[in-house]
């Protein structure tokens, strides 16, 4: 494997890495959790990056003597179209770091080998090695909570899960509804079970139609319809 490269100074791009285009958007989950992982790799404090270059859908950044005013917020939400406002508090919650895709290397420059003329037989009906939704394994461990009206995915990995309200702030995944309260419920798994908490919410949280009362949490089962005041949420 050749050496990881994950920033370049604004000199070595000018003298080596010219050829490598300018990143456009991030237009995927493991796009946004890629860019993640190689900014806190590259130790750049952020404000003297010039700009980010892609290649192999793995980044560089390129940094200057200069503050460039570049901020990281500002800059994966303007690429990013993925339809959620990416905060410091929801950032590694919705794109963790085992969906990156890893750093550049020195291979990457490799050019791709010519294989029109070999030979190859290919077996259309054999298995692919990807695990799909109702995977028995992604059953256990690896649940997503759909927000229906945005379709965005929402892992629920661990026992803290993830907390769905209003306010940037108080919430990790906000929902732009006056409905909904600040802080209004979290779902967590424990053990293999996904379960609901509700913070006394105004409007209240309902499993397939019963209110989830603040002092008593409930399991969430696939397929069931969850509901913060009238946004609807599903375990998949």
């Amino acid at each position: 494997m050749g050496n990881t490269v994950v920033k370049i100074s604004k000199y070595d791009y000018n003298n080596k890495y010219k050829d490598v285009p300018e990143l456009s958007s991030l237009n995927s989950r493991e796009d946004v959790a890629t860019f993640l992982d190689t900014f806190e790799e590259s130790g750049l404090k952020g404000y003297n990056i010039e700009k980010v270059l892609t290649k192999n859908s793995k980044y560089i950044f390129v940094y200057s003597d200069k503050i460039t005013g570049w901020d990281f917020f500002k800059e994966i939400n303007k690429l990013s179209s993925i339809d959620i406002d990416i905060t410091p508090q929801n950032i590694k919650i919705l794109f963790d770091k085992t969906k990156s895709r890893g750093y550049f290397t020195e291979e990457d420059y490799t050019p791709a080998i010519n294989t029109s003329d070999m030979s190859m037989s290919v077996d259309e009906d054999a298995p692919t090695g990807f695990m799909g939704d109702d995977s028995p394994i992604l059953d256990s461990v690896d649940r997503r909570l759909l927000h229906v009206r945005r379709g965005v995915r929402l892992p629920i990995n661990d026992a803290h899960g993830i907390i769905i309200g209003r306010s940037t702030s108080q919430s990790e995944y906000t929902v732009n509804n006056t409905k909904v309260s600040r802080k209004h419920a979290q779902v967590y798994k424990e053990g293999n079970k996904c379960m609901v908490h509700d913070f006394d919410s105004a409007n209240g949280t309902f499993i397939d139609g019963l209110r989830v009362r603040s002092d008593l949490d409930r399991e969430l089962l696939v397929g069931s319809s969850l509901m913060l005041a009238d946004e609807e949420f599903k375990l998949v």
